[in-house]
């Protein structure tokens, strides 16, 4: 069955058993450089939190996050099928001691809920600063992206 999740590489985004560049997938998947701000009331969760997957049942920390799904269509048909997607998608790094190839999913903000204690993953200190506990902090750059996180 297909997950919600891409696999990291040199090269290419491995999503599924298809492959995107990184060029193509500019903007998508919560990648967007824009600033999210105003920050639209109707988003649950923050970046730099860490959540668990309801489904999947891994740990992970939210990276990003975009309104609605921003992904090619054929991902989109593949992950939910006919099904109209009107809600906020997270990108979400994965907990390497849940996944042992560092992944990264993009899930339906109906599929996850709060979780505790720090992650696991190679691209937690590209992202992250510091761990309080609770919440990741932000790099500059990223906090840039996400103002109001």
């Amino acid at each position: 069955m297909f997950e919600e999740s891409e696999q990291i590489g040199d090269e290419k985004e491995i999503i599924g058993e298809e492959t995107i560049s990184k060029e193509e997938m500019s903007g998508l998947f919560g990648g967007s450089d824009e600033p999210r701000h105003p920050r639209p009331p109707h988003i649950k969760y923050k970046v730099g939190q860490v959540v668990k997957h309801k489904l999947h049942n891994y740990r992970g920390v939210i990276v990003g996050w975009d309104e609605k799904v921003k992904a090619p269509d054929w991902w989109i048909k593949r992950v939910h099928g006919t099904e109209e997607i009107d809600e906020p998608n997270y990108t979400i790094i994965i907990d390497t001691r849940d996944r042992l190839v560092p992944q990264i999913a993009y899930v339906l903000e109906r599929n996850i809920l709060l979780s505790e204690g720090g992650i696991v993953h190679p691209l937690i200190n590209h992202y992250f600063e510091s761990f309080d506990g609770k919440c990741y902090k932000s790099r500059p750059w990223h906090k840039n992206v996400y103002p109001n996180d």
